[in-house]
């Protein structure tokens, strides 16, 4: 068996309430049969009722928009509370652990030094100009011709131990 009771708000009309007229409750009554699978073989009831609600007056204080400076007076020690912890982790951060990060970071490496003796006193005594180094090629050419007569000996006994064949 299936018991429904539905309790419906009365019509405002002019301000007053105002019972709905039959033909509505009736149109409602048909409406919820239909939903609920009713049948009266079974013992099925369906009421519907027609009746003002009561109405409250909201209750509390009228909501009145608060400024920037009411809300600080309001919430100063909240605002505190979160301020002074951030400004002391800040100067912790910037005093203590910036230090020892960047004394942990690798060295730069030094600045190479500019050319030329720092002290002009300390500096070694100017050599002469010094020219680059013979070649062999250009060792033999200036020995043969500084010392002709031997080179003539020494080519021509090496000219009659070949056999002629140069």
């Amino acid at each position: 068996r299936i018991h429904v009771a539905v309790l419906v708000n009365d019509m405002v009309q002019d301000g007053e309430a105002a019972p709905r007229p039959k033909e509505e409750l009736q149109t409602l009554e048909n409406l919820i049969t239909a939903a609920i699978g009713y049948d009266r073989e079974r013992g099925d009831v369906v009421t519907i009722e027609s009746m003002a609600f009561s109405t409250y007056e909201p209750a509390g204080e009228e909501v009145v928009k608060q400024g920037v400076a009411d809300f600080l007076r309001a919430h100063l020690m909240q605002i505190l509370q979160l301020v002074i912890p951030a400004l002391v982790s800040l100067i912790l951060a910037l005093f203590v652990l910036k230090p020892i990060l960047t004394s942990t970071a690798p060295a730069k490496q030094a600045p190479a030094l500019a050319p030329g003796p720092a002290n002009p006193q300390l500096a070694a005594p100017q050599a002469a100009a010094v020219a680059p180094p013979e070649t062999p090629e250009d060792q033999l050419t200036r020995v043969v011709t500084q010392k002709m007569d031997a080179s003539r000996a020494v080519l021509s006994d090496w000219a009659s131990e070949t056999g002629g064949a140069a």
